[in-house]
Order: structure tokens, then sequence, then C-alpha cells
């Protein structure tokens, strides 16, 4: 079976809805990836605001696609579903816990300190079970931390 693979145009003389007798047109390049991409940047991403955790749920791998957009830069990609526990890495104490959905980061208002962040992702499982990842994370005061978690996939 052979896949449709599509390039978009970048942009076209004359414009569109406009009449001419021939028609240019810049097409954006093929480019081709892994079909799911975490996001962009190195993690955690700490900036001033409010003392904060901030977290979202990310595929990274993934079948081989094509795609087509100029200079073959992806949008940063969405968030999946999962749920964020916070726990006290002293204690073992469970100090919050935020569900989110499809597009959506979480976001928990924390004290300064240092935690222990389990996530579970809601729309991906490895052998029947939800995966989960844990690690450690330092919230300084005033500012917001963006910990993701990212599940590398075949």
């Amino acid at each position: 079976m052979q896949l449709a693979v599509f390039q978009t145009v970048a942009r076209q003389s004359p414009a569109a809805g406009r009449r001419a007798s021939s028609i240019t047109l810049w097409i954006n390049p093929l480019c081709s990836g892994m079909g799911a991409e975490g996001p962009r940047g190195g993690e955690p991403r700490i900036t001033s605001g409010p003392t904060e955790l901030v977290s979202g749920f990310f595929l990274n791998g993934g079948p081989h696609r094509f795609y087509s957009s100029p200079g073959c830069r992806r949008p940063e990609p969405l968030p999946g579903a999962g749920t964020v526990r916070v726990l006290n890495p002293a204690t073992g104490a469970l100090v919050a816990t935020a569900t989110s959905t499809d597009g959506h980061f979480v976001t928990i208002p924390l004290p300064a300190g240092s935690y222990t962040i389990a996530g579970t992702f809601g729309d991906a499982t490895v052998n029947g079970r939800h995966a989960t990842k844990s690690m450690s994370v330092q919230i300084p005061p005033g500012h917001s931390v963006r910990q993701d978690f990212i599940l590398q996939i075949p």
C-alpha cells in the first residue's frame, strides 16, 4: 500500500482569488521524521512567575512519517492526557495531584521545595498498563518550573 504524501503551498502568484494567464507556486519542502515528537528544549524550564509546577505528557518516537512545512519546522506539540502526583521525598506523603486532558498542561501551585513527581499517561499503555514515569524536581520561590513527562515509543 502506498501512502499519499502532500506538499503544502508556501505562497503563490497571483494571490489566492486573483486571475492570471499563469500561476507560480512556491512549495514548502517535503520533510520526514518521527511520528510523534516531544517538546523542544531542555528541562526543567524555570521561569519567573508564580511558585508552581507545570507538566505535560508527550510521546516521542513512533513510525516514520512525511510532512510539509516551512523550513521543515514542526509546531510545538500539544500534550496528551495524564495525572501528576506530587510527593514529599522525605516521607513519601502525597502533597498534591492533578489530571489533565488532551491538549492541556497540569498546573499545580506548590510551596518552594524539593519534590518527587510521578506522572501517569492517560493515553499510552505499555503491556496493557498506563505508563508511569517518576523524577525529582526542585521548585525555587517565585518561579514556575516546567517538567514534562516524555515516553519513548518504538
